[in-house]
């Protein structure tokens, strides 16, 4: 099986819509209808919607479906793709270059008549995601549900990469 349509998460929408092509309801827990429901109804899903397609390569049919004609705003599911592609291309020790510029010049005691322009590239480290031992944070809530009060942000100051950088400049 391959996973076709993803498992896309967003929104205010609540959860269970449960009885879609042959009624996963109706599934004993132990089937693959019933595994999903199972793993949907958990509290922290609470604020999600479910779009899901399983694609049989070998038997060339569809194996499970939910919400599979529903339009759904493309999720954390979709930086799998974007990351994957990313190691391919660039590969694992790629890094990425955030570049500082001055638009005019620095006098005697060292202040810079003029702008400094940070020219972004994408790097990740820029969401202030690094911990003190130097490993990127991550938290399985971190995301925003529409003012949920149940969104927890990584902890740690957000700016800090931001800081690091302007004392480099500095």
């Amino acid at each position: 099986m391959t996973f076709m349509g993803g498992i896309w998460r967003f929104g205010l929408c609540a959860l269970m819509c449960v009885s879609v092509a042959g009624g996963v309801a109706a599934q004993d827990a132990d089937s693959l209808a019933g595994r999903i429901a199972k793993i949907m109804a958990r509290p922290e899903f609470k604020y999600t919607s479910f779009g899901i397609e399983f694609y049989s390569l070998d038997r060339h049919q569809r194996v499970y479906a939910l919400e599979e004609g529903k339009l759904f705003t493309p999720g954390s599911t979709t930086k799998l793709l974007t990351e994957g592609t990313a190691l391919a291309l660039l590969g694992a020790d790629y890094r990425f270059h955030t570049r500082v510029y001055r638009t005019g010049p620095i006098d005697a005691d060292g202040t810079l008549k003029g702008d400094l322009i940070l020219v972004a590239s994408g790097d990740p480290n820029l969401s202030g995601r690094i911990q003190p031992d130097g490993k990127m944070g991550y938290t399985n809530e971190d995301h925003s549900y529409a003012g949920s009060p149940d969104t927890k942000a990584v902890p740690g100051d957000p700016l800090m990469v931001i800081r690091e950088m302007v004392a480099q400049v500095a």
